[in-house]
């Protein structure tokens, strides 16, 4: 074999030599996807297994969420826990805010019912439900979030269609259903934010978030139709006067038109606590039909903290 052969030959080799390495190659890398996958599909098994396991614990057919709410955790579907002090029955973990006459909550088929009626008593202007900052005790202390926390606030909400009818005279008259108070140190008003169903000439029906800072921004955007079936609302936020705070709406899971960066609480030292009810602020104004009702019911309220995520609060 002369040299110049021998030369092709080794060429010839070496050629098929680094195709045989490609193949090799391709068919290491095609193995690395499979068993990849195969891991996934593992890791979505074993994660199946697990919440069945949770879901035969808790003999139910409900989702199982990955972190149950630190702060609150209430799906109405148990009566108020209940202590007396002095011959007087009052609840552990909350108290009513409330005029007395015709703003009755009653509790039942795993909601709170919270009813009021126009023009019954004079003062009469709302019902709302505040957690208590020592349960057990009857001061009735709000409990606050501090300023620079991050929360979730969780509630099941609907006004009962034949029961909830905007008024045909004062019908732009609003219903505020829900308020994070923060106090009036320095003359700074409350609350910075609020959920209102009002109607609207422009709008018609709406539920609508409210900002309303001393220092702004003050924002009011409408975030769909009031909810006459059990609607879930989660409110993700920073609480904070700067530029690092932010307020998000979410309504059934998905992000609404409330979507907020900056500040989104006042200037001033006190915290913020949540409550829901049936405040209606036109009744001072005898802007209402005698005997014209409103009812809010509310199916569950949740309160988290920034150990918690989005899914512990839509499932």
């Amino acid at each position: 074999m002369t040299t110049d052969a021998l030369f092709i030959d080794l060429g010839t080799d070496i050629a098929e030599a680094k195709k045989a390495i490609a193949n090799a190659d391709t068919a290491l890398i095609s193995s690395g996807a499979i068993l990849s996958q195969i891991k996934n599909e593992v890791a979505k098994k074993d994660l199946e297994i697990i919440i069945l396991k949770k879901k035969i614990a808790h003999m139910t057919d409900d989702p199982i969420p990955a972190n149950i709410p630190a702060i609150l955790d209430d799906k109405f579907d148990a009566p108020f826990e209940t202590f007396v002090e002095e011959g007087q029955t009052y609840l552990k973990t909350y108290f009513f805010d409330k005029y007395l006459g015709a703003a009755n909550i009653t509790q039942g088929n795993d909601e709170v019912r919270m009813e009021w009626i126009a023009n019954s008593n004079l003062d009469d202007m709302r019902a709302q439900m505040v957690m208590r900052q020592f349960p057990g005790e009857s001061n009735g202390t709000p409990r606050r979030d501090p300023v620079g926390s991050e929360r979730y606030y969780a509630f099941g909400i609907y006004l009962p269609a034949a029961e909830f009818i905007f008024d045909t005279l004062w019908g732009n008259q609003k219903c505020v259903t829900g308020q994070m108070h923060q106090g009036n140190s320095g003359g700074i008003s409350s609350p910075p934010f609020s959920f209102e169903m009002i109607k609207t000439t422009l709008s018609g029906e709406v539920m609508r978030g409210v900002l309303a800072l001393v220092n702004g921004p003050n924002k009011t955007i409408n975030i769909g139709p009031p909810p006459r079936v059990p609607t879930n609302i989660v409110v993700h936020v920073k609480w904070s006067a700067g530029s690092d705070g932010f307020l998000k709406v979410y309504r059934d899971g998905v992000l609404t038109p409330f979507n907020h960066t900056g500040p989104t609480c006042n200037p001033v030292s006190e915290g913020l606590n949540h409550n829901i009810g049936n405040y209606n602020p036109g009744r001072k104004s005898g802007k209402f039909s005698v005997g014209y009702k409103r009812v809010v019911c509310y199916t569950h309220w949740q309160i988290g903290t920034e150990a918690n995520s989005l899914a512990d609060f839509i499932s």
